[in-house]
């Protein structure tokens, strides 16, 4: 048992360690008959004996079709002889019970067919059974039982057989299948040996000549994944996909707005909240920020930022409405899973230098025209392109917030496209704006909307 135990174990340790593998058990009732020849018993004589098979499993895939199928497990044979004869008279009503015990080990090449979660398959190969226990009871008519006694001494150690049988598989899931199966073993070995002994009862193991074992197994059971099952997952999980490439949803230039969107050296959009919320920062956090336009709330120029936060306001309504009525309701009811709205927001800045560090704790992040990557942290010097960088981001961040407010309203469009992960920012900071408007129209920003892959 333990040489058995062992070599199943080598075989396991010594397949392929890519390659699927798969363990299980199985068990089912065994029908045991044999062929036979005797001087004394008739076919008649004989019947079949109902048994216990159970045992584990290895399955190797060898390739889409086929597997290597070792298994050990313990089987019960045997016969059933009535009447008893005894030196060639019947002894009417008399009863002879052969009980075999095998530890079984079959080696059995598989073959599946069909692609879904119900497979057929057929099955053949050797089997190798080593005797655990030989037993044989006598009964007669009036008379006390005799045994059950020993007969290991007149059985072959080892029975040599030929399993063929078939069965249906179904998958559970891509690591678990449960099967059922029907096995014919077809015995070669003459399993009693020394012929016309006399043992120690009456019946002498010689009066049957010649046995082969012969059994008819019904089993189920299981089978679990424990190396090689993602990769097929994948394969038969990932579907095929058609590239949706980028497709143009909505431009919004703002840059035909000849009016700034910035306050001259600051990369938060000029909305009347933020204005006001400036004069609040430049008491704390960016109270060094040198860089940063200077005028108090008294002044013309604050006048005048004031008239732009407000066209600013109006303008973003316009983004908004066009993105929360139409362009995020059409994209969450087409209920496409692969691909995304991808909204990238382009900063400029005027060619004025700008000196001076970063201030801020919030660390920001964005790309340039040729998509190389930058990370703004605190402390860092700041120079056009990272400045436009920053106005991008910052002008993404207000955009997500105006459009998750919309929820606020009942419009959870970009609420459920942001949860099913459809939405992405890119922030693109394309540095100085190359153009001829105006100083403070060059601090600006555009908006584009593009449908692409996920």
């Amino acid at each position: 048992m333990r040489r058995i135990f062992t070599i199943f174990i080598l075989c396991i340790i010594f397949y392929n360690a890519n390659a699927q593998i798969k363990l299980g058990f199985q068990l089912g009732p065994n029908f045991a008959s044999g062929n036979y020849s005797s001087d004394y018993f008739k076919e008649s004589d004989v019947s079949g004996k109902t048994g216990f098979f159970g045992g584990f499993l290895a399955e190797f895939k060898l390739n889409d079709m086929f597997y290597l199928q070792p298994e050990i497990n313990y089987i019960q044979k045997g016969v059933e002889i009535s009447p008893l004869y005894y030196l060639g008279y019947v002894n009417t009503g008399s009863k002879g019970d052969f009980k075999l015990d095998y530890v079984e080990v079959p080696i059995n090449i598989i073959a599946k067919f069909g692609k879904n979660e119900l497979k057929p398959f057929i099955f053949a190969g050797p089997s190798f059974s080593i005797l655990s226990t030989a037993e044989k009871t006598e009964k007669y008519v009036g008379y006390s039982d005799y045994g059950p006694y020993s007969i290991e001494d007149y059985v072959e150690s080892m029975d040599i057989a030929l399993n063929v049988g078939g069965g249906v598989e179904y998958a559970v899931n891509p690591t678990l299948d449960v099967f059922a199966m029907l096995r014919y073993s077809l015995g070669f070995t003459d399993i009693f040996k020394n012929v016309g002994s006399v043992s120690p009862t009456n019946l002498s193991v010689g009066d049957i000549e010649s046995f082969k074992t012969r059994g008819l197994v019904i089993g189920l059971g299981f089978k679990f994944c424990v190396f090689g099952c993602e990769e097929e997952k994948q394969v038969i999980e990932e579907p095929k996909k058609t590239p949706i490439g980028k497709v143009l949803v909505k431009e919004f230039d703002l840059g035909k707005y000849d009016i700034p969107f910035y306050v001259s050296g600051y990369y938060r959009p000029n909305t009347q909240e933020n204005l006001e919320q400036l004069f609040v920062l430049r008491e704390g956090e960016l109270k060094n920020a040198t860089y940063i336009e200077k005028f108090d709330k008294k002044s013309q120029r604050y006048d005048q930022y004031k008239l732009w936060a407000q066209s600013v306001d109006n303008i973003f309504k316009v983004v908004y409405t066009a993105s929360v009525d139409e362009i995020f309701p059409k994209i969450n009811s087409a209920n496409n899973p692969d691909e995304v709205l991808e909204i990238s927001v382009t900063g400029y800045a005027d060619p004025r230098a700008i000196t001076g560090k970063y201030l801020e704790s919030e660390v920001a992040s964005f790309v340039d025209l040729e998509g190389k990557a930058y990370v703004v942290k605190q402390g860092d010097d700041l120079d056009n392109l990272k400045l436009s960088g920053l106005r991008a981001y910052y002008c993404g961040k207000l955009l997500d917030k105006l459009f998750s407010d919309a929820s606020n309203k009942g419009k959870n469009d970009y609420e459920e496209l942001k949860r099913d992960g459809k939405i992405r920012f890119i922030y693109i900071g394309a540095g100085v704006a190359k153009d001829e408007s105006n100083l403070e129209a060059q601090r600006r920003i555009k908006i584009t909307m593009v449908r692409t892959d996920k």
